[in-house]
């Protein structure tokens, strides 16, 4: 999975969600594009995530 993470990270827009998700780790909020939270989404509803910080968005 961790390939598939590094994979995934490649299409990130946003600087700092690309450097977390190499790492199961990632960041949700307003400011992501849409491409990069529906990502988020799909990752943390695949269990592909061990950590996620996430506002009320």
């Amino acid at each position: 999975t961790v390939h598939a993470l590094e994979r995934d990270s490649q299409s990130i827009s946003d600087p700092t969600l690309k450097d977390l998700l190499p790492f199961e780790i990632a960041i949700h909020h307003a400011g992501l594009s849409r491409a990069d939270r529906s990502l988020v989404k799909d990752l943390f509803s695949g269990g592909s995530l061990s950590l996620l910080i996430s506002t009320t968005t």
